[in-house]
């Protein structure tokens, strides 16, 4: 059987991660989480990964659970599986990295979270949001906790007790998805890496090589601490002190010498 995610680097600093099991519309099964948590754990510890992109071959991104699995799995099986997931989706913003899904066909379910976890979301036109649980009785709770933290909350209990998907332009329209690729030419078959949301996706990531590593890496903790603060001065009181730090380092000195001398700082053209 072909690997359920499969890894490719470039010479550039980009990892890209696919799902690979479109026969079954990619489901988040035990398996793929794990192959999913591990391949997570390489990239953590690869300072020469500095972008990863999330995609997934086939005609939808991810359908979700498998749910013969789960209805097939003992109390405690379930218990392991949800436990997996939640792991992969509390990793993702822990990542050094930015993290950019590219994804098409159907997002639903915890294939919705899964996208929503990331940091950001370039879609396929096409691409359709949903949290369909509802309709066979089994409740979104955990995509629900990803998806109501990128959305307004009653668009968020709007699909969760409706099961109605959205679009990938109202989803942009939403701050679901930060990019949309009108690729409805695009034949449904086009391997994932030879797609247009993948070069999407590679754009936006090569914008973030052009930026010091460190910078972004610092940029990203903080900005999910300070998110997470219960009010804002408490969001402030995350912030300030980084602000402080980084205002000492020799990479923004660098930087502001070189904007004060109308020239481009050392890192704004390399890769």
């Amino acid at each position: 059987m072909a690997d359920l995610v499969v890894l490719s680097t470039s010479a550039s600093g980009i990892a890209t991660l696919t799902l690979n099991f479109p026969k079954k519309l990619n489901p988040l099964s035990t398996a793929c989480l794990q192959s999913l948590h591990t391949h997570l754990l390489g990239l953590q510890a690869d300072p020469s990964v500095r972008a990863i992109i999330l995609g997934a071959e086939g005609r939808a991104f991810c359908a979700g659970h498998d749910l013969r699995e789960v209805l097939d799995y003992t109390a405690d099986d379930r218990e392991a599986l949800f436990a997996l997931c939640e792991t992969v989706m509390l990793l993702l913003p822990q990542l050094p990295q930015p993290v950019i899904a590219a994804v098409q066909g159907s997002v639903a379910a915890a294939g919705c979270q899964l996208a929503a976890s990331c940091d950001m979301v370039v879609a396929s036109e096409k691409a359709m949001f949903s949290t369909p649980g509802i309709n066979v009785g089994f409740f979104c709770h955990t995509p629900g906790v990803a998806l109501s933290r990128c959305i307004p909350q009653k668009h968020a209990f709007e699909m969760l007790t409706t099961g109605i998907p959205i679009s990938a332009p109202v989803a942009l329209q939403r701050g679901l998805v930060n990019r949309v690729v009108p690729d409805t030419e695009e034949p449904i078959d086009t391997p994932f890496l030879d797609s247009l949301r993948y070069q999407a996706a590679v754009e936006l990531a090569t914008c973030i090589l052009h930026k010091p590593s460190a910078s972004i890496q610092s940029g990203k903790h903080t900005f999910y601490k300070h998110c997470a603060a219960p009010d804002l001065q408490a969001a402030y009181a995350v912030a300030s002190p980084v602000m402080i730090q980084d205002s000492a380092t020799d990479i923004v000195k660098t930087g502001i010498q070189a904007f004060l001398a109308k020239r481009s700082p050392p890192w704004a053209n390399t890769s």
